[in-house]
């Protein structure tokens, strides 16, 4: 067996008194030896490392001042404001940019601060990650997007985020073809894979390389859930790979009883799956004016997930979860309506109205402005605007 490898007692001194927050102590042993200031320990962690990902602004000044390599990767590749972002460290990050640290440096792959920050669901970070000059759109990346990245973290604020906020297609590919569906499946996300449907993902596109769906890569890495979940979107059991395998004979092959009894039940033909979403949209309907809003939203969800192209569904299952309080679901039901449907002033109304009872004011008098636009004597769209107009003149 190798030696472990060995770290000179004073690195170990220094470093350790960085990871305390001894500035003092820091700052004298730099002092002594000036070379400690860009030493690393066995994983390639220097001090400013340490100082970024504790958020330790006077430590940070004091190593700073001395002029560290402040882009010095670890031996993941990572630099100081990653580490920064990974320990969700608002005012290390700004810091770190300001005194000239690159907000868009890439790794070996194409990853970049943003794009922990998206893995991670911070928006606080990411944000202020963009406000400070980092790019957004990563296409045909070996990294991926930032949505594939948000993918990892399984938050659907973030996700919905990258569609709606920053807008990133919702079918963008990395370098390999692969889309932000293919990263959910992969990572075992079922809210996220399901979001991602319901809002446009393309449940049959096909990694060019080897002909692989997302039904492959789920039969291969998920369970039975999301087996479901994309044959009621429209998944084709049937497609084949550049082998000419299909979903089922994966299935086969790994001796995956249960998945194949679903892969092989008769599913609505694509002529039909429009008329069966009308179907329970009705049934929503009718459970919805008896006061029965989960119930209701469940009729929608499963029209949706036959259409997912009619705004109408997406308009009733936001009142549905408005009325349930499940006011983040229905504020992202409303923007996929408004997306589907632009110029209908129903989807700014639920847009609106969730704005409002979220105190975000300002968005509720920009929203409804916008929905006036389509209907200006909308009576809906007017008292949203003043009262939340009125609510900004008391603030």
């Amino acid at each position: 067996m190798e030696d472990a490898v060995r770290i000179a007692p004073e690195i170990e001194d220094f470093l350790h008194a960085v990871r305390a927050r001894k500035v003092d102590q820091s700052e004298n042993l730099l002092k002594q030896n000036p070379s400690l200031l860009n030493s690393v320990e066995a994983g390639g962690y220097s001090a400013l490392h340490f100082a970024a990902f504790n958020g330790d602004i006077p430590m940070l000044k004091m190593l700073l001042e001395r002029k560290p390599v402040i882009d010095m990767e670890n031996f993941d590749g990572n630099p100081p404001l990653v580490m920064a972002v990974r320990g969700q460290q608002l005012e290390a990050i700004r810091f770190l940019v300001n005194a000239g640290a690159d907000v868009n440096k890439e790794s070996s792959s194409g990853r970049t601060a943003i794009h922990y920050a998206a893995s991670m669901g911070c928006l606080k970070s990411l944000q202020l990650l963009i406000d400070l000059g980092s790019k957004i759109l990563f296409e045909s990346k070996e990294s991926g997007s930032l949505l594939h990245w948000a993918c990892h973290s399984g938050d659907i604020e973030c996700i919905g985020s990258m569609l709606y906020v920053y807008h990133i297609p919702v079918n963008i590919t990395d370098k390999h073809g692969g889309t932000p569906l293919f990263t959910a499946i992969f990572m075992k996300q079922f809210a996220s894979v399901e979001f991602l449907l319901e809002h446009g993902a393309n449940p049959n596109i096909v990694i060019p390389a080897d002909g692989t769906t997302p039904l492959h890569i789920a039969v291969e890495h998920s369970s039975i859930g999301y087996i479901r979940l994309l044959l009621d979107c429209g998944a084709n059991p049937m497609a084949k790979n550049n082998d000419d395998e299909t979903p089922i004979d994966f299935a086969i092959r790994g001796q995956k009883t249960d998945f194949l009894k679903e892969l092989n039940k008769p599913h609505l033909p694509f002529e039909k799956r429009a008329d069966e979403a009308v179907r329970y949209k009705n049934h929503g309907n009718k459970v919805f004016a008896q006061g029965e809003y989960v119930k209701a939203a469940k009729f929608y969800t499963l029209a949706i997930h036959l259409d997912n192209k009619n705004s109408t569904y997406f308009s009733n299952r936001a009142v549905s979860y408005f009325n349930q309080k499940a006011y983040e679901s229905a504020y992202w039901d409303a923007l996929r309506c408004i997306q589907l449907n632009p110029s209908w002033p129903r989807g700014y109304v639920r847009k609106g109205a969730t704005e409002l009872i979220l105190k975000k004011y300002a968005d509720a008098v920009a929203t409804a402005n916008m929905g006036l636009n389509f209907d200006k004597d909308n009576a809906n769209l007017l008292s949203i605007r003043e009262e939340a107009s009125n609510h900004l003149k008391k603030a």
